[in-house]
């Protein structure tokens, strides 16, 4: 273990009345509860009957549209402080890829706070132990690591839907490990069956002991069977680039310009694309480390941040108007989740191309604005671009 450790520094859901058909979009109205406060949460989310279309060309391969040419542009995106230690890839992990087999599935130097986030499917025949090392590369200090919000996946087929809600819903009994000097300590360790995906959430804190002062620390994502006698990257998942790396913030708010409802039809923006409302503005740059040189590559999906929305409503259809904000996929299957004062959430996949409504205005006079704050985050297995938009309700 301390050559090991040593090589590392060195080496560093429903309910729809009727469908109407306006200007080519199919717009459902549902049966929801007037507000007559500000936002407030649906709870539960309820089916928004929205199919999301656009006027797009059909892939002969698939029969669904690849171009999104319909979407609201413009806003702005402000990143916030903090790195995200991301490691998504390989997403199936083979014996191969196995600290047994001398392979780190991440390895990044990080410093300060920041947040992890760690997502694949033990695929191999065995039982394996999942765990986040955390190294001191000083020679002669002390570090801390602490953290009071994390939650961990673990289970075949799961989503991390229900990791997220206790992650952003609550406070897990505090963690606090001091690393001395060219040590390390494992951390989030979990035992997972075949076939299980697994996954950590979690805020960080990395000081020096001393002074509390930000420090610089070695994070390492590994799976093994029997022992750890890792010395190289894994290889990633064939074909795909990225989804491993540090990236520089994992908060950031994507303000909207403002939605002016003048009709019974949505109106909706895109995110977690490269060609989305933003034009990619909105997508993380990852750092990967284990690429023989140094590789960066943009994290489509948004995955594993904490994202701030901001969406002004401007009512210029009706008198006392509520209205819905929605949250669909057209990418493929999609878990909504927002926050708003507490967590809501679809905990089965929303189909491709159809949306739930998840947030409701509350009843807006003719020609008043109101401007509607959540979180969202992104869980594994939800597809993008998400689709986020705006339509009238009862």
């Amino acid at each position: 273990m301390k050559h090991y450790i040593k090589s590392i520094i060195l080496a560093v859901s429903l309910s729809i009345c009727s469908i109407i058909f306006i200007s080519g979009y199919a717009v459902a109205e549902s049966n929801h509860a007037i507000a007559v406060l500000s936002p407030t949460l649906i709870e539960p989310p309820v089916n928004s009957g929205i199919t999301i279309k656009t006027p797009a060309a059909i892939s002969k391969k698939t029969g669904l549209p690849f171009k999104l040419s319909s979407l609201n542009k413009g806003g702005t995106v402000i990143p916030q402080s903090g790195f995200l230690f991301y490691s998504n890839n390989p997403e199936s992990v083979k014996d191969s890829a196995l600290a047994d087999n001398g392979c780190w599935l991440n390895l990044t130097p990080v410093s300060g706070n920041g947040q992890v986030y760690v997502w694949h499917r033990n695929a191999t025949s065995q039982t394996i132990t999942s765990e986040l090392s955390i190294i001191n590369p000083s020679n002669s200090t002390d570090i801390i690591i602490k953290t009071n919000n994390y939650a961990l996946t673990n289970g075949i087929g799961v989503p991390d839907v229900t990791a997220w809600d206790s992650y952003l819903g609550s406070n897990q009994p505090s963690i606090s490990k001091v690393i001395k000097p060219g040590q390390s300590v494992a951390l989030f360790k979990q035992t997972v069956a075949p076939n299980s995906n697994f996954g950590i959430i979690a805020s960080v804190q990395v000081s020096f002991l001393q002074t509390g002062i930000a420090a610089p620390a070695i994070f390492v994502d590994q799976a093994y069977s029997n022992y750890i006698a890792a010395t190289k990257y894994a290889e990633l998942d064939n074909g795909i680039t990225g989804c491993r790396g540090v990236g520089s913030y994992y908060q950031n708010t994507l303000s909207f310009d403002p939605i002016t409802m003048t009709t019974n039809n949505y109106s909706a923006y895109y995110i977690a694309a490269k060609n989305d409302s933003f034009d990619g503005k909105d997508l993380l740059k990852l750092t990967d480390y284990g690429t023989n040189t140094v590789n960066e590559s943009l994290l489509e999906g948004n995955y594993g941040q904490i994202m701030k929305i901001v969406i002004p409503i401007k009512n210029r259809y009706k008198d006392n108007q509520n209205f819905a904000i929605f949250i669909g996929s057209t990418g493929g299957n999609a878990f909504p989740f927002v926050r708003l004062q507490e967590n809501s959430f679809v905990s089965f996949p929303v189909k491709p191309w159809s949306a739930y409504d998840m947030i409701q205005t509350g009843e807006m006079p003719l020609g008043s604005s109101e401007t509607v704050s959540f979180t969202l985050v992104i869980p594994a297995l939800s597809s993008t671009p998400y689709v986020i938009g705006v339509h009238p309700i009862k």
